[in-house]
């Protein structure tokens, strides 16, 4: 089985805060940064989506 990175932390004002990992590692670093900057909006952004066109996925 592979690594899944599936999600990226990121700062409007820093910009990406890390490589995309997990999700809780990432959730995790967006704390620490939004305790360290209180002012900054942060966000965990999915990589890994999945389209669905006429029912089947791609």
């Amino acid at each position: 089985m592979s690594k899944q990175r599936g999600h990226m932390p990121y700062c409007r004002t820093c910009g990406p805060l890390g490589p995309a990992m997990r999700t809780m590692p990432a959730f995790d670093v967006v704390k620490t940064h939004r305790r360290s900057y209180p002012h900054h909006q942060t966000s965990v952004i999915p990589t890994k989506t999945s389209i669905i066109v006429k029912g089947t996925s791609k």
